[in-house]
């Protein structure tokens, strides 16, 4: 950008020293990971505003206590 006049020497130092990945978490257990797989599906067709925003339900074919039960019997 700073090549292209857009910003400033000045501005395009500041840039590259900026932090721009800050992570946190958000407390939520997320248990089924399948529960990701699904956002991202809605997001691709309907757009993250939707999916975020949009008041969207969602019915999946997921049994929470029958997936865990096969993860564990997976790891033995």
């Amino acid at each position: 950008m700073h090549e292209l006049g857009y910003i400033t020497s000045e501005q395009d130092s500041q840039a590259i020293n900026e932090n721009l990945f800050v992570f946190t978490t958000s407390g939520t257990d997320l248990r089924a990971t399948f529960v990701m797989y699904v956002r991202d599906l809605l997001i691709q067709k309907y757009g993250l505003l939707m999916v975020e925003k949009g008041g969207l339900t969602v019915k999946t074919s997921l049994d929470l206590k029958t997936q865990l039960k096969a993860e564990a019997n997976s790891k033995k």
